[in-house]
């Protein structure tokens, strides 16, 4: 029985254990509630400390202007965005007060701050539910989240209590805070600087533990948000590409290798400009290629002398004729920044349409491999994330609610969950995959080249759960080429568990990758007829 099939046995016969047994209705309703999220979208919260620019990278990733953003701290409340082909909100309330309907015009006046004089309400609010018809939110489900370090406590409370995560004792290992449950599979960590120690302990709350073996970067990714601040106009590195530096920085450090997959630069800011843009706007700036590169290069990179010099007071001849008013030269720099202006009047330059131009700088600004990496990563191990996240509270309820009731009846409800969850965690091959990515991720196991750490990657689901990119293989080889292709590679790891002077974890990864070879064969060879 494949492992989906092992999960959603478990959770119905315990919903039906639950429904005959009335002391047992709260944890059938969580049960229910745990059945209904596996089949749904990933869920990614983006978090970080206050002004890491967590709502304009997410207008960033959905290509669209959906969060208010401003120079001020304007996330007021938890918004969680799920897709749906007609718009709408629906305000849930705290302390099991209820939902609430709204339409989406109202989306500001209950997540941003500013709005909040005119809303006796928002304070009440616990999430808000966001429906949208926007592509992204058909694989992934995004959740923005007010500063963990608000100046305002509810707000940073409210995110921590969504996340499962209690900072009161952030040197400890709270065992109430790591049972807790949150309402996020997976999170993107958004970072304006270097890592500091209260980004580590905001991790490694969410991963449940303070930097235990059960710690995993699976379901973390950092983003640098502000790479613009690299940028350059006569350098011919890209601000991404000067901004790796830091991101690799932040990567070498073991406390974070073992919190976060990796971390990647982006340039939200540029994206989410392009999306804001009216026609108005796109005119202004194709009047901008009328100027010389390199004249408005150096131009863009002192910003308050391009936006608020006077047209008499510009030297050359060129800048005065076209740079336009003040006023258009402020809302263009509001929207894209010095490097945004920069880019998109180049790519004007080279006759790009408005749409391919959102294209080319979806990719250029890092946004696009965001995008990939969680599609490819988080989105690859999408049912394992889940199901790890579900047996783990399922088994922190019961064990709970086994030492608490006196009713017989939940006892032996509580007793078949924890059997169950027991031999799935034992016998499930996908657990033995994930026990060794654990313990490459906390830098316990070392492969011998690269070609190795390759193919556990593949192997493990990065670059998808097929057959194919499980071997590393293209789609045009048969069955049988493909049967034999994993037999060889069955062989090779098994010899390399045999090897002398390997320590535990590698002869175990060894040993757990052979065997995942050998499962695809076995699938392989049915496939065949052999």
């Amino acid at each position: 029985m494949s492992l989906k099939n092992e999960v959603a046995k478990l959770l119905s016969d315990a919903i039906r254990m639950c429904d005959a047994c009335e002391e047992s209705s709260e944890l059938g309703r969580e049960i229910k509630e745990f059945s209904g999220r596996l089949n749904q979208p990933l869920r990614v919260a983006v978090v970080g400390i206050m002004k890491a620019g967590k709502s304009t990278f997410m207008n960033a990733l959905m290509k669209d202007k959906l969060l208010y953003t401003g120079n001020e701290e304007t996330t007021y409340t938890v918004s969680w965005f799920k897709y749906a082909p007609i718009p709408s909100l629906t305000i849930v309330f705290k302390d099991n007060k209820g939902k609430e309907k709204a339409p989406f015009t109202d989306i500001e006046k209950w997540t941003v701050r500013m709005k909040a004089k005119d809303n006796h309400r928002i304070n009440e609010v616990k999430y808000i539910e966001i429906y949208y018809p926007n592509e992204v939110l058909k694989t992934m489900e995004l959740i923005d989240t007010p500063g963990l370090n608000s100046a305002f406590k509810n707000d940073a409370e409210n995110t921590l209590k969504f996340l499962g995560i209690s900072l009161d004792k952030a040197n400890e290992l709270d065992e109430i805070t790591i049972q807790e449950a949150s309402l996020a599979d997976a999170i993107i960590y958004a970072f304006t600087r270097s890592a500091g120690s209260t980004d580590r302990d905001i991790l490694s709350e969410f991963h449940g533990n303070s930097l235990t073996s059960s710690t995993s970067p699976i379901n973390a990714l950092g983003v640098f948000t502000r790479s613009d601040i690299f940028w350059e106009p006569d350098s011919e590195k890209s601000p991404i590409e000067i901004a790796k530096r830091v991101t690799d920085n932040t990567m070498k450090n073991p406390d974070m290798k073992r919190l976060l997959y990796t971390t990647l630069p982006v340039v939200a800011k540029v994206v989410e400009g392009l999306v804001s843009l009216n026609e108005q706007d796109w005119q202004y700036l194709e009047q901008l290629t009328n100027i010389d590169q390199e004249i408005l290069g150096n131009l863009l990179d002192y910003l308050p002398t391009f936006t608020n010099q006077a047209v008499k007071d510009f030297k050359d001849e060129s800048v005065r004729k076209y740079i336009g008013a003040p006023k258009d030269r402020e809302r263009i720099t509001n929207l894209l920044d010095g490097y945004g202006i920069f880019e998109v009047v180049n790519s004007l330059r080279k006759g790009l349409s408005h749409d391919d131009l959102i294209e080319l700088l979806y990719e250029k600004s890092g946004i696009k491999a965001v995008n990939n990496l969680v599609t490819n990563h988080f989105g690859n191990r999408s049912f394992l994330i889940k199901t790890q996240y579900i047996l783990l509270h399922l088994r922190s309820n019961c064990f709970k609610l086994s030492k608490t009731t006196k009713n017989q009846n939940q006892k032996e409800i509580c007793r078949y969950i924890l059997d169950e969850i027991d031999h799935i965690e034992t016998t499930e091959h996908a657990f033995q995959e994930l026990k060794i990515l654990q313990n490459f991720y906390n830098s316990l196991l070392n492969f011998e080249n690269q070609d190795e750490y390759l193919e556990f990657m593949q192997i493990t689901g990065e670059n998808g759960k097929n057959c194919e990119a499980k071997l590393g293989q293209s789609s045009t080889l048969s069955v049988s080429d493909l049967a034999n292709i994993a037999y060889k590679k069955e062989l090779s790891w098994r010899a390399k568990a045999n090897d002398i002077g390997i320590n535990r974890y590698y002869e175990h990864a060894a040993n757990t990758i052979s065997r995942s070879y050998g499962i695809i064969h076995y699938h392989l060879n049915e496939l065949s007829g052999k």
